[in-house]
């Protein structure tokens, strides 16, 4: 009788874990995700949004221009996208301000450069 109840009582300590370490997933999984298109061409980006909340951000980049430019925000960049190409960048902006937004070489100086507000 003694051994059912102490397996009984070991049993319902780990259901409680286990249901405790799935709230933990559950809220990790709730994080919202912003998806942020960005088009480049010769002289500048064009961003569908000015302003994220903080967390997950994927940015679709997609290289309008007749160059391989590459796209950096924080400390995630593109590889070099040629002409048409285009590349699904991955980050996490966790905390609040303003994100400068380049492109490698000569091109941040002819204007593919701008700040995204993470909020």
């Amino acid at each position: 009788m003694r051994l059912r109840l102490g397996l009984l009582v070991i049993a319902g300590v780990a259901l409680t874990g286990a249901v405790f370490a799935d709230a933990g997933l559950a809220s990790q999984a709730a994080t919202p995700t912003t998806a942020v298109r960005v088009l480049t061409t010769t002289y500048h980006f064009r961003l569908s949004r000015q302003s994220v909340p903080r967390g997950r951000v994927v940015f679709t980049v997609i290289n309008k221009s007749n160059a391989t430019i590459d796209f950096k925000i924080a400390d995630f960049a593109t590889p070099k996208l040629r002409p048409g190409q285009r590349y699904v960048l991955h980050t996490r902006l966790t905390k609040p301000g303003r994100y400068t937004y380049f492109a490698s070489g000569q091109y941040a100086e002819l204007g593919l450069v701008g700040a995204l507000t993470v909020r």
